[in-house]
C-alpha cells in the first residue's frame, strides 16, 4: 500500500511517528513496525521532494493550479 503525505499536519504527524519508532531502537520494533517505518519514511521523502526542498516554492492555490495545469493561466 502507496502512503501519500498530503499537508503539513500529516508530514508532522510521520516525523512524529518515525521519531517514536526510532527511540524505541529497531531490536524493538516488530516487522510490522518496520514495514510502518519504511512506508513513513518513503512518504516524508517524497513529500520533502515535491514540496519542501523546492527553492523558493510557496504552497499558494495559484501556484499549484498553474504548476499543473499551465493552460489554465497562460
Amino acid at each position: 500500500m502507496k502512503l501519500i503525505i498530503q499537508s503539513r499536519a500529516e508530514y508532522d504527524a510521520a516525523m512524529k511517528a518515525i521519531q517514536e519508532m526510532m527511540s524505541r531502537g529497531e531490536d524493538q520494533l516488530t516487522e510490522e513496525d518496520r514495514s510502518a517505518f519504511f512506508r513513513l519514511a518513503v512518504a516524508i521523502e517524497r513529500f520533502e521532494d515535491q514540496f519542501m526542498n523546492t527553492e523558493g516554492f510557496v504552497p499558494d492555490l495559484p501556484h499549484i493550479i498553474n504548476y499543473k495545469f499551465p493552460i489554465l493561466h497562460g
